[in-house]
């Protein structure tokens, strides 16, 4: 419906719905990438391994050719699906600074990519929480004016503290894809 109010209070969902709308895809993915340098289980076990690890390498120049074993995160640019690296995966492996210079070591290097449909899930999740901290901002407007009840707020806080939960673990099932070069030295993507 255009028009959900009953009363002179809006209704939150209401105006979750209309601010989500709203909230770029920059701002979306600006937050993403703090949320994926946040979660600490993409690396957890490769750090413990002893592994080179690089989370969110800008460039494949940022992850040195030394014939160490090095385990990336890569970033959103870099979704795949299984079976069908992306590009941006592939010249991590195939590229040091440039496509003049060609990785000498691409076998010791694994990357950890998200998934085109996890990542799609990741953003949604994202989008839903800034939608509801931008929604908070707007009743705390309204409550200078004495319009908000301590009982709305509270159900604000809640559906926060809700999506804000929900980021970590769908950031963690978006990066479900590895990358890396297959024994017949080509570059394969397959699913955890």
């Amino acid at each position: 419906p255009g028009t959900w109010r009953l009363g002179n209070r809006p209704n939150l969902t209401q105006m979750h719905a209309a601010v989500s709308r709203n909230v770029s895809d920059d701002v979306v993915r600006a937050r993403l990438l703090d949320e994926i340098s946040r979660t600490k289980a993409l690396t957890a076990n490769a750090s413990a391994a002893g592994v080179r690890v690089h989370m969110l390498p800008a460039r494949p120049d940022d992850i040195e050719d030394d014939g160490a074993f090095h385990y990336a995160v890569l970033g959103p640019n870099a979704a795949s699906e299984s079976g069908k690296p992306s590009t941006e995966a592939k010249r991590f492996l195939d590229e040091t600074t440039g496509s003049d210079r060609p990785r000498v070591n691409r076998n010791a290097l694994l990357l950890l990519v998200p998934s085109k449909d996890g990542l799609e899930l990741a953003m949604a999740r994202v989008r839903d929480y800034i939608a509801w901290e931008i929604v908070r901002e707007d009743v705390k407007r309204q409550q200078k004016d004495g319009n908000v009840d301590p009982a709305r707020a509270q159900t604000l806080q809640i559906n926060i503290d809700k999506a804000k939960g929900r980021i970590p673990e769908a950031v963690r099932q978006a990066y479900c894809l590895v990358v890396t070069i297959s024994e017949k030295d080509e570059v394969q993507a397959f699913k955890l």
